[in-house]
């Protein structure tokens, strides 16, 4: 891909999920401004075509801040455990290892991912634990650290 196109691409996904968090918001802003001033400007037929849109996507929004929600369940239902140990390989390479452990029907599974990564790819406040402890190793709780940004994201749809 294009690194212009994926900018666009960028761009567009942050603007998209801008929009679907202040989305009560952004109703709320044309329900008591836009369509009035539409209505007197231009006619309630222009204001009643502009509401039924919104309406639309009002709909359609509301549906993906609900899935988004119940994603998050789903996933806190399915990912028991999360944990990545970051050790240090050299100046320029850390190793890291993921163990999740997954609710599969019922059944605990164990997944482990092992990868070799450089060491600007490394998490900011892993590298900051790192330096400032003297560490060659250290652990994350990636479930933790999941389930807040994801719950303040949901804490930012319901403002």
């Amino acid at each position: 891909m294009e690194p212009f196109t994926a900018t666009i691409y960028f761009v567009l996904g942050g603007i998209a999920a801008a929009v679907i968090i202040l989305w009560p918001i952004i109703v709320d802003i044309i329900q008591q401004r836009i369509i009035p001033y539409v209505r007197r400007i231009m006619g309630n037929s222009v204001a009643e075509v502009l509401a039924s849109f919104v309406c639309f996507l009002d709909r359609t929004i509301t549906f993906v801040r609900r899935q988004a929600k119940k994603l998050l369940k789903y996933f806190q239902g399915v990912i028991l455990k999360m944990d990545t140990t970051y050790i240090k390989l050299d100046e320029n390479n850390m190793s890291a290892t993921t163990q999740a452990y997954v609710n599969n029907s019922g059944k605990v599974s164990k997944l482990t991912i092992e990868e070799e990564i450089a060491y600007e790819d490394v998490p900011a406040d892993i590298r900051e634990k790192m330096i400032s402890l003297n560490f060659k190793k250290t652990t994350s709780n990636d479930l933790e650290i999941i389930n807040k940004r994801a719950e303040d994201l949901i804490m930012e749809m319901e403002y």
